[in-house]
């Protein structure tokens, strides 16, 4: 997975880099597909903006944050990307629980025309 991180008004401090590292990958730990993500830190007068952007099997999803401060801004922004992957996941596996379902049951009924006959 490639991760770029940018920043306008601000410089990336090592203790910056570290912080989100540590909360991408216990963001990403589970999910799978995601090919690449995009952090923007920005200051602008006394806000603190946080984005990202995520491409993951061909979709892209984006979060912004914004407040008083900027970790709390890079928080709340990867909280929610974080929600938002997962509400995603869960509607993927729910589709293949409810495709291998149909399935069954017309196999099932396939199998009880054949033993009919």
């Amino acid at each position: 997975m490639e991760i770029k991180i940018t920043s306008k008004g601000l410089k990336i401090t090592d203790a910056i880099r570290n912080n989100l590292d540590n909360k991408i990958n216990k963001v990403f730990h589970g999910l799978n597909g995601i090919t690449s993500a995009h952090i923007s830190l920005n200051i602008e007068k006394k806000r603190h903006i946080a984005e990202v952007t995520v491409l993951s099997d061909g979709r892209v999803f984006h979060a912004t944050d914004v407040t008083d401060d900027l970790y709390i801004s890079m928080d709340g922004v990867l909280k929610k990307i974080e929600k938002h992957l997962k509400k995603i996941k869960g509607r993927r596996q729910q589709l293949k629980i409810k495709n291998g379902l149909a399935a069954k049951s017309m196999i099932d009924a396939q199998s009880d025309i054949l033993v009919q006959v």
